[in-house]
């Protein structure tokens, strides 16, 4: 497994998508703010079949949108509805801080179905 994090790696999908095709006995997981997921991007995912994005998600969407700017949980939403749609497997990453720790640890903290068969949930724990 090859793991991308580190800026936001989606902004090169088309080499992202080269390496999964060159190296099709690997799988690649991708930390992502899933804002570049599209349609498109869905669609190569799905027909390479070892891409894995690992979507940040801060909880509800005040505390998403508090720390990574006005209107992002709508799009990362959107991004996780497609990804289900398409049966595509996803991640979500948490950063677990004093300003969202009571809505991520919620049962109903998450977008639905964070961990439904095509999903995955995985939290991180940061003391703040």
């Amino acid at each position: 497994m090859y793991i991308y994090t580190g800026g936001e790696p989606l902004v090169r999908k088309k080499d992202l998508i080269s390496l999964c095709e060159k190296h099709s006995d690997c799988v690649f997981l991708c930390f992502t703010n899933a804002t570049l997921i599209d349609e498109d991007f869905a669609d190569e995912m799905l027909q390479v079949g070892n891409f894995v994005p690992a979507i940040s998600l801060e909880g509800f969407e005040e505390a998403t949108d508090g720390r990574r700017g006005d209107g992002v949980y709508q799009k990362v939403t959107k991004a996780m509805s497609l990804l289900r749609e398409k049966k595509l497997i996803y991640g979500i990453s948490c950063c677990y801080t004093s300003a969202n720790y009571e809505s991520i640890t919620d049962d109903d903290g998450l977008p639905p179905e964070p961990a439904s068969l095509t999903g995955f949930p995985q939290i991180y724990i940061y003391r703040t």
